[in-house]
């Protein structure tokens, strides 16, 4: 559970990350999870490079999930069109977007990203 009591301007602000992730140019994977908030809401998630300078992070998928008060499972697939990864990462940005996230939970589960064929 993340309890976001402030959450800052951007989508981001607050973030959960997981880095060392090796994603394959031309590959296809699929990212699933389980979530819920406490007050309907949406969160944010991607898989990217960070960087350490601007534009700070490069992204290979990413997108919005509209997140209800019960668990819902979340699936989607994407196709690696960068070049080979060896430190990639899932960001999972709880936020604000469209004038949410402050004084909310966000519950994650089941987090999974595997190759599909």
């Amino acid at each position: 559970m993340i309890q976001i009591d402030t959450a800052g301007s951007q989508n981001w602000n607050p973030q959960i990350s997981q880095e060392g992730i090796r994603l394959e140019e031309g590959k296809t994977y699929q990212i699933s999870l389980d979530a819920r908030a406490s007050v309907s809401r949406k969160i944010n998630i991607g898989l990217g490079k960070k960087l350490s300078e601007d534009p700070w992070h490069v992204g290979y998928f990413g997108t919005d999930l509209s997140l209800a008060t019960n668990m819902q499972r979340y699936t989607f697939t994407f196709t690696m069109n960068g070049t080979t990864e060896d430190n990639a990462r899932i960001d999972i940005n709880v936020g604000e977007l469209e004038g949410l996230g402050s004084n909310t939970e966000v519950i994650l589960d089941n987090i999974v990203l595997v190759e599909v064929d």
